[in-house]
């Protein structure tokens, strides 16, 4: 193979140095589109270059041939990827879809097939010769054939297009984006020229394509626009792309109200398929003269508009267009969907004067309600304010959630026994407040009393329902308002005082219906408890109060359990230490119910230590000795005897002998060593046959009588 070197290789090692470089400087340094898109045009110009180097440097035909067909790998591709640079570079990339691109590629791919397989067919040059100048051998072609020219004319199309698409570029932006085109345009124009000058022989002295060249030129150019003019990192982008990305719906009319413009988000807005422009806006938007008259020259609001069978709320700006300072050329309008942010707010608006819990309005509600109906147009304003009792007692033994439950009830019973245009909020944290317009006194206190009786359906129910109701009514203008309120709010109190002992006997009741419910308690142990109990409280010579007292104490001893989970105070085997501290707290919130219940407030003390050790380790406050109440000994020890004799859901009985024996084990340890020997002398003395007389007893008439609790 014999290789010739002149001076016309010398632009092409220049070329591919430049191209080849720059390209890599891209691909490594920059991101973006444009960048991909130099790059690749870089490379297939190198690529080009090197196969007409090649064919330079090689004097034998067949060499020629096959460096001559190496250039075609970049020739068949620049055109399609200046082409698709230019749009990017201009804005106009968003036409050009996926599917768009791959039909461009067809031409270019179906040559660069053509070229390398012409020998069999000939449909890209008919004859090949070689060709001495003096200075260099080069591959001369003399008859292009049919393909050729077809390649050659979509070249030249994609190319006078990206040209048209740069003057444009050129005429209409600022002086920097100009000089980008310039550079671009500059660069197209030179290689383009030389190529038809060869082409088409319109230079007869020149014998071979100088094409390449000219694109060394066209790489110079490039290296300077993109990293002088920041030509990839800097474009201009058309109006059309600008109005194409707004999310806001966007509708330009002309003086007279007619359409000029809409873009794709305002059409599919309105839904409709035929043409709008030139047809006045209330052809597609019907309410628009409604909401906005021709004398509102510049206005926004908030309007609800159908679409797609929807109500949507949307943010309609209306503008003006001015031709010149005084000529009103026609109006803008921007469409901006909040249908999602009034949802928001509507939501926070809601949440801001609503109980999250009841679902009724709250005490912020309340107060603007107040400034709203003291007007003399609301006379007679009558207002009711009830107290839920027990609530209280309720959080304590059943829990929170179950105290929830019972304020969520009473908000049902309350609007149910309302009218749709009174106003019921909840006041505080067990009070409510109710405002009934145009009501004379009378008329509230019938609602009242249909309150009533909804709370009394509730009392077949497992959570019994009290709610403690004051009225009051404003007849005359100059009454303060404040006044009436506080006088309804007497009224409440006085009434809940009357009924406080009938509803702490109701959820006394429910806490024991609870405790047998559960099978956490049976009658037969508790029988056994308060007879053994009070048998040694008369061996040590307790007052008949105190015996009383002892009596309610085996009774409800264990009520805090109530609160406490059922699977923790059902297990059966050993207790975890979270399960320990769990049901330890029953002592606690036994106390608490206790507490808050004038019948069982004088037993409180004797509920919480009633699990205290003689020797101090026992729970809540490790109290020892003689510390420790009375009752609360005497208790200790007749439970645990009972439970153990007797079993319980969460323990198998054994023997009473064992029972006896494990009692007389933990004397001075966890019982009083004094109560232990009476309490064995005393089981001695009721033999095998102490049940029956226990069941006998009729202790829980007597403490019915004397507390006054119904159980």
């Amino acid at each position: 193979m014999l290789i010739q070197f002149n001076a016309y290789l010398i632009p092409y090692i220049i070329g591919i140095s430049i191209t080849l470089v720059l390209a890599i400087i891209i691909l490594r340094s920059k991101s973006g589109k444009n960048y991909r898109l130099t790059s690749l045009l870089l490379i297939s110009c190198t690529v080009w270059m090197l196969g007409c180097a090649l064919e330079i440097l090689n004097t034998s035909l067949i060499g020629k041939i096959i460096f001559g067909r190496i250039q075609y790998f970049g020739i068949s591709t620049v055109p399609l990827l200046f082409f698709l640079l230019t749009m990017e570079y201009a804005g106009f990339a968003w036409r050009l879809k996926k599917e768009r691109i791959i039909a461009l590629s067809i031409i270019p791919a179906a040559s660069l097939v053509l070229f390398l397989t012409n020998n069999i067919h000939s449909l890209m040059w008919k004859n090949e010769v070689i060709h001495s100048s003096g200075l260099l051998t080069v591959l001369s072609v003399n008859d292009y054939g049919a393909a050729f020219w077809v390649w050659t004319s979509f070249s030249y199309i994609l190319l006078f297009i990206s040209t048209i698409f740069l003057f444009f570029i050129f005429a209409s932006r600022y002086r920097f984006f100009r000089l980008q085109a310039i550079a671009l345009i500059s660069a197209l124009i030179f290689a383009w020229a030389i190529k038809i000058l060869y082409v088409f022989k319109l230079i007869p002295l020149i014998k071979f394509d100088l094409t390449p060249i000219a694109v060394s030129f066209f790489s110079l150019v490039l290296v300077f626009g993109f990293t002088y003019l920041k030509i990839g990192e800097i474009v201009p982008i058309n109006y059309e792309s600008i109005i194409g990305s707004i999310k806001d719906g966007v509708i330009v009319l002309d003086k007279e109200g007619r359409i000029n413009f809409l873009n794709k988000q305002a059409q599919d807005l309105f839904s409709n398929g035929r043409d709008f422009i030139g047809k006045p806006i209330d052809y597609i938007w019907h309410d628009y003269s409604i909401n906005f008259t021709e004398d509102e020259l510049e206005v926004e609001k908030d309007v609800m508009i159908n679409t797609h069978q929807e109500d949507r709320y949307f943010n309609i700006s209306v503008s003006i267009l001015k031709i010149s300072s005084m000529e009103i050329g026609g109006r803008l309008i921007v469409i901006r969907d909040i249908t999602e942010r009034k949802k928001s707010e509507e939501k926070i608006k809601y949440i801001s004067f609503h109980d999250n819990l009841t679902d009724l309005y709250n005490r912020a509600y309340f107060d603007e309600e107040l400034k709203r109906l003291d007007r003399e147009r609301q006379l007679p304003l009558s207002i009711i304010i009830g107290d839920v009792n027990g609530l209280k007692l309720i959080n304590d033994g059943f829990g929170h959630k179950k105290g929830d439950l019972l304020l969520r009830k009473c908000a049902k019973v309350l609007v149910k026994s309302c009218r749709s245009e009174d106003i019921i909020c909840r006041w505080g944290g067990d009070e409510f407040a109710i405002f009934l317009p145009k009501t004379q006194e009378e008329e509230a206190e019938e609602i009242v009393e249909r309150i009533r009786l909804g709370c009394i359906d509730q009392e077949n129910k497992k959570l019994p329902l009290s709610i403690s109701l004051g009225v009051a009514t404003k007849t005359e203008h100059l009454q303060n308002l404040q006044k009436v309120i506080k006088s309804a709010e007497d009224g409440m109190y006085r009434r809940k005082l009357v009924e406080r002992n009938s509803i702490s006997n109701s959820i006394l009741s429910a806490f024991s219906r609870a405790l047998f419910e559960k099978g956490l308690e049976n009658e037969k142990h508790t029988y056994r408890v308060s007879s053994l109990s009070r048998r040694i409280g008369k061996a040590i010579n307790l007052s008949e109060n105190q015996l009383n007292n002892l009596s309610l104490l085996s009774l409800l001893h264990d009520i805090g359990k109530v609160a406490i989970a059922e699977n923790v105070l059902m297990k059966k085997g050993e207790l975890t230490k979270e399960e320990t501290r769990m049901v330890r707290r029953h002592t606690i919130i036994g106390y608490n119910i206790a507490k808050s219940t004038i019948q069982l407030a004088h037993i409180a003390d004797e509920i919480l230590y009633h699990h205290e050790w003689w020797n101090g380790h026992g729970y809540p406050h490790k109290l020892k000795g003689d510390s420790i109440p009375i009752n609360s000994r005497i208790i200790a020890v007749v439970d645990a005897y009972d439970v153990m004799a007797n079993g319980a859901p969460y323990k198998k009985a054994t023997s009473k002998k064992k029972a006896v024996e494990i009692i007389k084990g933990l004397s001075g340890v966890q019982f009083d060593p004094v109560l232990v020997e009476i309490f064995i002398e005393i089981l001695e003395g009721l033999g095998e046959d102490y049940l029956e007389e226990i069941e006998k007893y009729e202790v829980f008439q007597l403490v019915k009588e004397e507390s006054s609790i119904s159980i």
